[in-house]
């Protein structure tokens, strides 16, 4: 179901960029990037009942009716950012890019929409967005080493063609919502908890099998909606090596053919890429991180090494 005069959707955007030209035919960049997203789409339960004892229908505004899924498009979203950059153009057989950005996404609702504890309360949503990362640093390079340059004969057979990559990502965690295991809204979705007064769930030093202080979570009152609001733990951050090494082989004289052989190392390190942790307080696992990387995407995955061979003409 959805409304019948569905506004339309539309992000406001600004910036601000200054840029130098540094020696080395570097390029230095810093700006201030904005977006606000007015009237995004959402999705919510417009026969939500309200909690209390008595019995569901009767809790609901259409009583005769279960539940009413609406595609309203009502969400709001801001994102303000610091971006730098260092790019140096490939020359001399080095180029490199570097990118860092300081940035903070606010919004009411989950990405698709959704994600509400009270659907009648919509700024009691407001919150870090599902997507938010505060730090964000990619420096990649390209690298052809000068072995051959004099070389002649054989030993420039041998030596010609090389050429190195890497790709390095460090990124903070993602947010994440603390919720109850079990509601007692009577008949109500999910229902987040109350944080105790004065207490900090962060921890200094979180391992995977306590990520939070699931101590500072307590059950809210029967028939009352916690006071936790969206996304406010974050979960770990990103920390990703990946390199190649290329090997470009001239067949012919004309230059119009070539073999390239590749050896590429995603996640040289190896290091674990853990996703957020149970978030149901009041569960035995809470606090715990039991997964890692996305696989079926290929993405944060533990170490892959593969060969290939190209041909280019």
């Amino acid at each position: 179901m959805r409304y019948q005069n569905l506004r339309m959707s539309y992000v406001q955007q600004w910036n601000m960029n200054l840029q130098y030209q540094l020696p080395g035919n570097i390029l230095w960049q810093t700006a201030y990037v904005g977006t606000k997203g007015v009237k995004l789409r959402d999705q919510i339960n417009a026969n939500q009942p309200t909690p209390g004892p008595a019995a569901v229908a009767t809790r609901r505004p259409y009583p005769t009716y279960a539940d009413i899924q609406l595609t309203a498009f009502r969400a709001n979203s801001i994102f303000h950012s610091l971006q730098t950059t260092l790019d140096k153009r490939f020359g001399n057989g080095l180029g490199f890019l570097t990118s860092y950005t300081w940035g903070h996404t606010i919004d009411d609702a989950d990405v698709f929409g959704g994600g509400h504890q009270d659907v009648n309360n919509l700024r009691a949503d407001r919150g870090n967005a599902p997507f938010d990362r505060r730090h964000t640093l990619v420096a990649s390079y390209n690298y052809a080493f000068p072995f051959a340059n004099k070389a002649t004969g054989l030993k420039k057979l041998l030596l010609s063609g090389w050429q190195t990559n890497g790709i390095l990502r460090l990124m903070s965690g993602t947010p994440f919502t603390a919720q109850m295991s079990a509601s007692n809204l009577n008949g109500l979705g999910f229902q987040r908890p109350n944080l105790v007064a004065g207490c900090n769930p962060t921890l200094d030093n979180p391992t995977i099998t306590r990520w939070f202080d699931t101590s500072c979570f307590v059950a809210p009152p029967q028939f009352t909606f916690g006071n936790v609001g969206r996304n406010t733990l974050v979960g770990p951050g990103t920390k990703q090596l990946d390199a190649s090494l290329f090997r470009n082989i001239a067949l012919g004289g004309d230059g119009k053919r070539s073999l390239q052989l590749r050896g590429e190392v995603f996640n040289v390190t190896n290091t674990p890429q853990f996703n957020n942790p149970n978030s149901n307080i009041g569960a035995v696992a809470a606090a715990t991180i039991n997964s890692a990387g996305s696989p079926p995407s290929f993405q944060r995955t533990s170490r892959q090494i593969q060969i290939a061979a190209k041909l280019l003409f």
